[in-house]
């Protein structure tokens, strides 16, 4: 607490060692001496640091003051300039220094104490040592900060009675007009029928009302009127399309992640278009918040019964929405900065608690400690950025088991085909052209050597047999000496990799599976060896596959893959983007086989994991709709594995010598393989030999050649596939290895400490989470527990802002010390407690305020009001204000009869949509519930050259204006402002119109009533 203190002397008597009671001591020792040590001697201290010449941590520098005199005058507070300090008294520097303003309890502390006195029982200088010791622990300073107001539970007060019957109708009322008595503030007048009208339309739909609503409206004389018109604009989708902005600005809501390209967001709308239905729906609070952390783990979600698409697991989109930065050098880094944003974002936007603030130390101010932020982190890094389909199970299945059923009829139909063609395969050999084979395939043999003589074919089969040995005995020493291995072809090595997805076969699946094609002439996608695929029902389904982490130690990684439009990839440290330095590679080949990564030396001991996406489940954007992966080993090694191929060798005992007994090797393999794959016992090298016949064509698989028994088959297997849907995707986070994140000192990612156990803030419990999950379920579930009083304040007063203009607590994202304090705590707190009791539904809560007195009154401010409140913290008055950067887009759209709203504008983060940007449509990197408004040129010039200036042609061509000027001058002040036109109105309209106004004229007109402040501005 550094003070102030030039020019100051003032004399002060302290006795060296004065008597103090046992009472003045214990109020030292509990009411100042932690205050002290807490604010002040981090800067004020006589040992390192002494700011401005002032020690407090021992009475005598005390006593003796600063370099420019003394600071206490025992028993006149008034007068001691430390209290005037801490009091924020004009013309004192404010103390503590770059911090918040001490409680008022705190500062009623230090004023008796300097009335007793300022009794000081330290009467030796401490050491160093004692000087640190002095310092209170961790657990004292969050149990102090624990009693800010916000912390505390949420009570339930009974509406004070209030002698004004008009004030008894709504308890919200009651609270307002019981502090106005208080402030000796009389409430104003209504407002008018037609301004109130206009108001409330704003309010909740953010459009005008139509000229038939405020004819309507005015010409009605139910006296339950306005409140049957609130359930009408509740009830609308325009109401949804409001409040889903809104929330928006929460989650910071953007379809592409910034930086240098600015990379696309896939589905990103679906977030939009979520919150649009559930918010129509009025889903309750507490499991929207639900939906947000962990709607994709929840057993029972909300299921549209329209679309069949699990709503709930669209909720946790926002996740995807942090910026991310380009080809990152530092992978490490870059997690903690957009996990970072991840903590800033659920935090504020639920809590409104800057739990970010304590990532580098513990907070500065709130209770939430550095150990609390590692906790939180270790949550969102036990997710990887995906894309998620999120279809209902029933949706994602349809035809799975249908398929299941058929496919072993298909392969038996096929086998027994394809053996009654052996006597024929000669023809179908002659005729084989391969454009990419290796020597060692199945069918290289043949190409190779059916026109040799026998000398060349004994050299031939010795160079293959020991090619075989040669690469097996290579390849079982390299997998020995991994640094990774990952045999896919074990189901309980599988079982290890998270996976998302409808691919139904994300497991291990045997050798001879297969795959069929949804369409062409050809039937078979492939017959593969043991391991992991996602088409083995359709291409069509969605699959996205990634390892446990690894930690790089090879120079490269190799995997047995295959594929067709899809990417495989290693990704450090979650980064999600490919390109420059960072591993990306698209899988194109029909059969599995060994592919090398890249850029594995840059990357040595980094954290890794491997992944396969389908090509619309790619980060950086959607693919093809048709895609599929399949792959049977990972390994990270030095030294690349060899390639063996599935060659004739491995069946033949007696080596062929010339091209008959090659065609009867060729013959018999193939039977006795055959017969073996439709008996389902075919090893891995059987089944990539039927694989490669098959991607030959020496199996005959094209439809117009097939026997009609198995063209029905095919037919029935394609009939049920065209019929799968395309999966429903949208942004999203899937489950990985669950990670207690280590403690970096001071934030410094290259300075871990030991690991800290994933949980709730420490505040509110001290129960670690599961050790099986990430942890988000519990999260979530914690975030709306009734001992977490901040969910629910935080929510009506976001509400109560957006409502009234201004929040109960201004800060309405920052509810720690740093925020401000409720200007109705009783009223905050009923509100709270009501929105439990109404079942967290928004709608009922806006409806409570909108048809309060207290929002119904005028907006003329009354005289007393503007000397004793005249930024109505009191609520004497309506407050006007500008409309939001939508609510004017939106109105001028909705008055030139355009059905166009800014919501479903793209938000890109490195092109913001320029008219909106005029009028402080946020930046979408952190959470925004209250937005700034400002006035400048550019707003004027975006109407006027812009928006308006277009829209006013589209608006005449919509208006007869060959009628009586006074009709059309009435149409347009209803359609405009929602109220009749004034005589002065009229007057100045005809004076600029002149006598016989052409079309021109009235362009005219309109274009300067589209640039009216009426226009934009609510009262």
């Amino acid at each position: 607490m550094m003070l102030c203190l030039w020019g100051l002397s003032i004399p002060v008597v302290l006795a060296e060692n004065p008597t103090i009671t046992e009472v003045q001591r214990e109020f030292f020792e509990t009411k100042i001496r932690p205050v002290l040590a807490d604010q002040c001697l981090e800067c004020h201290n006589s040992i390192d640091k002494k700011k401005g010449g002032l020690a407090l941590d021992w009475s005598q520098p005390l006593r003796q003051g600063a370099d420019s005199g003394k600071v206490i005058i025992p028993g006149d507070p008034d007068n001691s300039l430390l209290i005037q300090s801490i009091r924020h008294q004009a013309g004192v520097e404010s103390m503590p220094d770059k911090r918040p303003k001490l409680v008022d309890s705190v500062i009623a502390d230090f004023t008796k104490w300097v009335i007793m006195g300022a009794p000081d029982p330290r009467h030796t200088q401490p050491t160093a040592t004692a000087l640190k010791k002095a310092a209170r622990s961790w657990e004292d300073i969050r149990d102090e900060r624990k009693k800010w107001w916000s912390f505390q539970s949420i009570t339930n007060p009974e509406p004070p009675k209030v002698n004004n019957a008009d004030w008894r109708q709504n308890p919200i009322d009651a609270f307002v007009y019981d502090s106005l008595e208080e402030q000796q503030l009389t409430p104003g007048d209504l407002a008018d029928p037609h301004t109130l009208l206009r108001r409330v339309s704003l309010v909740l739909t953010g459009l005008p009302p139509s000229t038939d609503d405020v004819t309507a409206f005015a010409s009605s004389k139910d006296p339950k009127r306005y409140e049957r018109y609130v359930d009408t604009l509740l009830a609308s989708k325009a109401y949804a399309e409001r409040w889903a902005r809104h929330w928006m600005d929460w989650y910071r809501y953007s379809e592409s992640h910034g930086s240098e390209g600015d990379p696309h967001i896939a589905f990103a709308q679906q977030y939009r278009d979520y919150l649009i239905r559930a918010l129509q729906q009025d889903v309750p609070y507490d499991q929207m918040m639900i939906e947000h952390l962990a709607g994709d783990l929840l057993p029972t979600p909300r299921i549209n019964e329209e679309t069949h698409v699990n709503e709930s697991a669209i909720g946790p989109a926002h996740l995807r929405m942090n910026p991310f930065g380009y080809g990152v050098v530092d992978a490490y880094q870059e997690l903690v900065t957009f996990t970072d944003n991840q903590v800033d974002v659920v935090s504020k936007a639920t809590m409104a608690l800057t739990v970010s603030c304590a990532r580098c130390h513990n907070h500065k101010f709130d209770p939430v400690s550095q150990q609390d932020y590692t906790r939180f982190y270790g949550v969102m890094i036990s997710n990887r950025p995906t894309t998620i389909v999120v279809d209902s199970q029933e949706k994602q299945r349809r035809h799975q088991e249908a398929i299941k059923q058929l496919k072993p009829q298909i392969k038996k139909a096929f086998a027994t085909y394809w053996l009654s063609q052996i006597e024929s395969l000669e023809d179908r050999l002659q005729k084989v052209e391969l454009k990419e084979r290796d020597d060692s395939d199945a069918l290289s043999p043949w190409l190779q050597m059916k026109e040799q003589g026998s000398e060349a074919f004994e050299s031939y089969w010795e160079g293959l047999q020991g090619h075989v040995g040669r690469v097996e005995a290579h390849n079982k020493k390299v997998k020995e000496k991994a640094a990774a291995y990952y045999d896919l072809r074990d189901p309980k090595v599988a079982a290890m990799f998270f996976k998302t997805g409808n691919g139904s076969h994300l497991s291990t699946q045997p050798a001879g599976s297969f795959a069929l094609k949804g369409e062409g002439e050809n039937v078979f996608q492939g017959v593969y060896p043991a391991g992991v695929y996602s088409h083995l029902i359709s291409d069509k389904h969605a699959a996205v596959m990634g390892s446990p982490r690894m930690t790089v130690s090879g120079n490269n990684l190799w995997v047995r893959a295959a594929g067709h439009q899809a990417k495989r990839r290693y990704a450090v440290r979650h980064y999600p983007f490919g390109g420059l330095l960072h591993d990306d590679h698209r899988l194109n080949q029909t059969l599995p086989v060994w592919q090398s990564s890249r850029k594995m030396a840059i990357w040595q001991s980094e954290k890794i994991h491997y992944e396969f996406r389908t090509a619309r489940d790619v980060i950086s954007g959607p693919g093809d709709e048709r895609s599929w992966w399949g792959v049977s080993e990972i390994l990270m090694s030095p030294e690349a594995p060899q390639r063996r191929g599935a060659p004739l060798s491995l069946w033949v005992a007696t080596p062929p010598v010339d091209k008959s007994s090659l065609l009867k090797a060729y013959q018999t393999t193939t039977q006795n393989i055959l017969n073996k794959w439709m008996d389902g016992i075919i090893s891995d090298d059987e089944a990539a030999f039927i694989g490669q016949m098959l991607q030959g064509n020496v199996l005959n698989h094209n439809m117009k050649q097939l026997p009609e028994n198995v063209v029905a088959l095919v037919q029935q297997y394609r009939r049920l596939e065209n019929d799968i849907p395309a999966p429903t995707r949208a942004p999203g986070v899937y489950e990985s290895d669950p990670v207690d994140a280590p403690f970096l000192d001071r934030g410094d990612h290259q300075s871990e400490g030991r690991a800290v156990p994933r949980q709730f803030l420490e505040m509110f419990g001290n129960k670690p989470y599961s050790k099986t999950n990430s942890g988000r379920l519990e999260l979530a579930q914690d975030i709306v527990a009734d001992n977490n009083p901040l969910t629910r304040r935080v929510l009506v007063n976001r509400l109560w802002n957006y409502v009234f203009g201004a929040g109960l607590v201004a800060t309405t994202d920052n509810f720690g010390r740093m925020g401000g304090q409720p200007s109705h705590p009783e009223l905050l707190d009923f509100l709270a407690s009501d929105f439990k009791e109404n079942g967290w539904s928004l709608k009922k809560s806006l409806k409570l305020m909108v048809t309060s007195r207290a929002f119904k009154l005028s907006s003329q401010i009354s005289a007393a009001a503007r000397e004793l409140d005249p930024v109505n913290k009191y609520l004497s008055f309506h407050t006007p204000r500008r409309l939001d950067a939508e609510s004017i887009y939106d109105s001028l759209h909705f008055v030139a009869g355009q059905k166009k709203r800014a919501i479903y504008e793209s938000v890109i983060r490195n092109r913001l949509h320029p008219f909106l940007t005029a009028f402080n449509y946020p930046v979408p990197l952190s959470t925004v519930s209250r937005r700034p408004s400002n006035n400048v040129p550019a707003q004027a010039l975006s109407l006027m050259n812009g928006l308006a200036e277009d829209l006013s042609g589209n608006l005449l061509s919509r208006v007869n204006v060959k009628r009586d000027v006074d009709v059309v001058l009435r149409e347009l002040f209803l359609r405009f402002y929602a109220r009749e036109i004034t005589a002065s109105d009229r007057t100045l309209c005809q004076n600029f119109l002149g006598e016989n106004p052409d079309a021109e004229d009235w362009r005219r007109l309109i274009a300067t009533l589209f640039n009216s402040k009426e226009l934009i501005y609510v009262y």
